[in-house]
């Protein structure tokens, strides 16, 4: 039996599906269950699950028979590349996988700390005295935190070059409206809205591969100290080196997986601490008690439990997409009491999972206890990294990040949002808040 799917046309389906998902997948929860499909007009069947157990067994199931990599590369590939970890499956992907991780994760991840902190104080000497767009400046600020990270060997210059050229492919290709729209993916030329993508796409693979190319002239003796020169000496599992493509690939993809979602979780963060008094109050007080005036160190991460809640409660309260952990069955493949056939597309639902009564309490209002020490969802009920061997490469970094940065905010600035109402709308594949977040920071009297 295949999962039931709304009596709406396919059409008004798709629709609904670009314009406002979040609310067609909560009255599909609510009157079809935790597993129901979606027909997608030039995108397939999308089974959309809901369900921890039945997360638990798509992220658990055998990666022959349900693959990531290869839906990946079918929906970002002719983009990002094909050749990463991200678009890879099986023996291949687990090979990748033990190569890239360290880099962003554990004493990898907590070693770029202070690169973090320094990036983010030059940025916020760069606001303006008026209204900003809050998301704008968090993406750049990510963006350029990971072009440091990647290529702190090279110049300011070539940095900032690529940080130039990558803000472009983002804003004008990789949030484009025709990246949900692969009928309207048609090249008639670089002046043509498609062609432009491809354009911008071709200028950051050709930044991106010039600095690659710097330290594959020396592998092993070039400059160690960032990320890419480490990749371009690892080695793999039979002792090769990554290829210069796969390298071009692999660092493109990191970069776009890691600035678009910093960006965005930032932006929202802000907004839900900004609307929450109480909860910005309490954050500060935590802030100022751990680290007394000081800059926050890698150690001090575990002393800031609520700076955490506050940060997984706003992923939760403010999905970024309304889907994730894609999967394509490659054979029949069995989930609860449903049969799905070969070449079915099935996701995690996360909206509806993130908003569900029996597993949050009170999920309409803004809490971060819901992440307390004493309250912390259940594995399979909160993964919004992924799970399994596809967890999120960027997992640690990420976290990191988001914390760095939002202490340096909240306890250094009072924020005014700036606009009347802030909704979720679409960027791309992700959702942002409207018109960017219109903020403005005064700097709080020293305490």
């Amino acid at each position: 039996m295949f999962p039931p799917s709304p009596r709406l046309p396919a059409v008004l389906q798709t629709v609904r599906f670009l314009r406002t998902p979040f609310s067609l997948l909560h009255e599909c929860f609510e009157s079809l269950g935790p597993v129901f499909h979606l027909r997608l007009l030039g995108l397939g069947k999308w089974v959309f699950v809901s369900e921890p157990e039945l997360i638990k067994t798509l992220f658990k199931a055998d990666p022959d028979v349900v693959r990531s990599g290869e839906i990946n590369s079918r929906q970002l590939g002719f983009l990002l590349g094909l050749d990463a970890t991200f678009s890879k499956d099986g023996d291949d992907h687990l090979r990748r996988r033990r190569l890239v991780l360290p880099h962003f994760n554990g004493p990898g991840a907590k070693d770029l700390l202070p690169l973090i902190r320094e990036r983010t104080l030059v940025a916020i000497d760069r606001w303006p005295h008026d209204t900003f767009a809050f998301q704008s400046w968090a993406h750049r600020l990510s963006l350029d935190v990971l072009g440091h990270a990647m290529f702190s060997a090279s110049t300011d210059e070539q940095i900032d070059e690529l940080v130039e050229r990558f803000d472009r492919f983002a804003t004008d290709g990789l949030r484009s409206p025709l990246i949900m729209m692969p009928w309207l993916q048609v090249d008639l030329g670089r002046w043509s809205p498609w062609g432009r993508v491809l354009e911008l796409r071709r200028r950051v693979f050709d930044a991106v591969r010039m600095l690659v190319r710097d330290r594959l002239a020396d592998r092993e003796g070039y400059d160690q100290s960032d990320i890419a020169s480490k990749m371009a000496g690892s080695r793999e599992a039979d002792g090769s080196f990554l290829s210069e493509d796969a390298l071009v690939e692999e660092i493109v993809n990191d970069i776009f997986a890691g600035h678009e979602t910093t960006g965005n979780i930032l932006s929202w963060c802000l907004e839900c601490v900004t609307s929450r008094p109480d909860v910005r109050d309490r954050l500060r007080e935590e802030l100022d008690r751990v680290l007394a005036g000081r800059p926050i160190e890698a150690s001090d991460l575990r002393q800031l439990p609520y700076l955490h809640a506050v940060i997984q409660e706003a992923i939760r309260y403010r999905p970024l997409a309304p889907m994730a952990g894609m999967r394509l069955t490659k054979e029949p493949f069995t989930l609860g009491q449903f049969r799905l056939p070969p070449e079915t597309i099935v996701v995690q639902c996360f909206p509806v999972m993130a908003n569900r009564t029996d597993l949050y309490r009170d999920p309409e209002r803004f809490d971060p206890d819901h992440f307390s020490d004493d309250n912390k969802p259940p594995a399979y009920h909160w993964n919004p990294f992924g799970g399994g061997r596809r967890m999120c490469l960027g997992k640690g970094l990420a976290e990191i990040e988001l914390a760095v940065i939002m202490a340096e905010i909240v306890r250094r600035y009072d924020v005014e949002i700036c606009q009347s109402k802030v909704e979720p709308v679409r960027d791309g594949v992700f959702f942002a808040p409207s018109r960017g977040l219109r903020v403005r920071m005064t700097p709080r009297p020293p305490s």
